[in-house]
């Protein structure tokens, strides 16, 4: 039995005059792009092959470039024309070319890939634990001069006690934050840990002015503090 206090039509269904006009398909928008080929096996310009597993492949998308970072390789894309900028993939560690100390030495991988969209700066960073127990375990961290991605980065090198595993970093207003799995590989797991880099979006100084504090510890055990911290000049990808 029908309602007599609510209206109905019974023919043909009419179009929703609020609805707006029919939007293509998500497939058909994608499949609509070339492809960036990206980092990987089978890549063909140059010819790629994938050095070390897991590839702890990350990226992020800036305003003009895609960055990827996969272990040790680092390449830039081109947003508009998909096309690889510059040479590469470039060996992760040669952004810290006549940098000295272990993040020129050592391309370990681990990476992390961000874009500070406030800032639209570049943070890129990598760790360094190759014969740790004897020059000190090492978060390698390069921030960019600009936008650009094939442009310069302040390098720096943040040195810990304990082997910094599983580095991850965030962006918040008030610096750039990084977790860490720490391991002592002579008693095991040491704890996970919290650091805050401070630096130029977030003091309003240089960007090549850059200190770390630490934030917490999820281990009572763990000894935190960091042995020796690097700053220097400016740098390109490869």
């Amino acid at each position: 039995m029908l309602n007599p206090n609510l209206t109905a039509r019974l023919g043909p269904l009419l179009p929703d005059p609020t609805s707006g006009p029919t939007r293509p398909k998500v497939g058909a928008v994608i499949g609509s792009r070339p492809p960036i080929e990206g980092v990987g096996n089978g890549m063909t310009k140059p010819p790629y092959q994938i050095q070390m597993a897991p590839p702890d492949t990350n990226g992020a998308v800036g305003e003009s470039q895609f960055v990827q970072w996969v272990n040790n390789s680092i390449a830039v894309f081109n947003k508009k024309t998909y096309e690889l900028e510059g040479v590469g993939p470039a060996p992760g560690n040669s952004l810290w070319k006549n940098f000295g100390g272990n993040c020129e030495e050592n391309n370990n991988g681990d990476p992390v890939v961000q874009f500070d969209k406030l800032a639209k700066r570049w943070v890129l960073a990598q760790f360094s634990v190759t014969n740790g127990k004897d020059t000190g375990y090492s978060e390698c961290i390069a921030i960019s001069t600009s936008s650009d991605a094939m442009g310069y980065y302040w390098l720096y090198e943040f040195q810990y006690p304990s082997f910094d595993d599983y580095p991850k970093i965030g962006v918040w207003p008030d610096g750039y934050y990084a977790s860490f799995n720490m391991y002592d590989l002579t008693t095991g797991t040491d704890g996970k840990d919290v650091w805050q880099y401070l630096g130029a979006r977030a003091l309003g100084i240089s960007t090549r002015h850059v200190y770390s504090r630490h934030v917490a510890s999820l281990d009572r055990q763990h000894r935190h503090g960091w042995k020796r911290q690097y700053g220097a000049g400016v740098q390109r990808i490869g």
